[in-house]
This record gives structure tokens, C-alpha cells and sequence, in this order.
């Protein structure tokens, strides 16, 4: 039986999150089971241990080579730096959601302003925040 092949997105250390400590404790362990192949987003891994053992790829690298893979793995929580470079490969290619929190509304905003769109960022605030929704929607477009 042929290994899976897994691309495992995620950050990596040096971002200060646990999601990066909790993904690079969980790689060895994954990778007896499969080959990983890890996709970062624009910076430089700095845990040699990790680097030296997989393959890193940026986000256009695996764009490209997606159909290699039998299946994505996703480990996504609430920082918008941190994760949004994974979210046109979640609807491009589907896999894996590891939900690190609850809430996921940085990373929503985020991506939301990061389009443009006031209109949309205003409707995920009116159910909370009713008539207020408004001005916070443009204070959080121009801080």
C-alpha cells in the first residue's frame, strides 16, 4: 500500500503562536503514518529540526503542484497574518480543517477588509453590535 501524500498548512516557528509549537510537536508523529510536505506563508522557517526533515513549500508552489497530494491538512485559527494565506487553497482544494478557536472573527474581518468589502464587514457586525455596526465597521477599515 502506497503512503499518503499530505501537505500540511500551517505556521511554522517563528510566529509566536501555539498552533506553530502544536504543528511542528505533531510532525514526526504524522509523518510515520505519510509524506508531508509542509506550505508556509511568507517567511522563513527557523526550526532546523523541522526544515531538515520536510519539504517546505510557499502557497504558489503548491498551487502548482496540488494534484500531488491525496488530501490538505488545514490548521487554522483567528489571526489573520497568520492564516489567510490558506483560505483560497481551503476552496481550491479541500481537505482537513484542524479549528485551533472558536472564534474565528480576526481572521474573518480581516479577510473581509483585506477585499474591500465595508458592506459585508457591516452585516457580520449588525447582529452583535446593531446600530453601531456602522462606525465600528469603519473605524476597523481605517485602524
Amino acid at each position: 500500500m502506497q503512503r499518503l501524500r499530505l501537505a500540511f498548512f500551517s505556521p511554522y516557528n517563528p510566529q509566536r503562536t501555539g498552533v506553530s509549537d502544536y504543528s511542528e510537536e505533531l510532525l514526526p508523529y504524522l509523518a510515520e503514518k505519510a509524506d508531508v510536505d509542509l506550505v508556509a506563508g511568507p517567511y522563513e522557517l527557523s526550526n532546523t529540526a523541522i526544515t531538515s526533515r520536510f519539504r517546505v513549500l510557499r502557497d504558489v508552489e503548491f498551487r502548482a503542484n496540488a494534484s500531488r497530494y491525496d488530501m490538505a491538512i488545514y490548521q487554522i485559527a483567528n489571526s489573520f497574518d497568520q492564516h489567510s494565506y490558506m483560505i483560497p487553497h481551503m476552496q481550491s482544494c479541500p481537505g482537513i480543517m484542524v479549528l485551533h478557536d472558536y472564534h474565528v472573527n480576526y481572521l474573518v474581518s480581516g479577510l473581509t477588509l483585506s477585499q474591500g468589502d465595508l458592506p459585508a464587514l457591516r452585516g457580520i457586525l449588525r447582529p452583535h453590535y446593531g446600530d453601531q455596526a456602522s462606525a465600528l465597521a469603519w473605524k476597523l477599515l481605517l485602524s
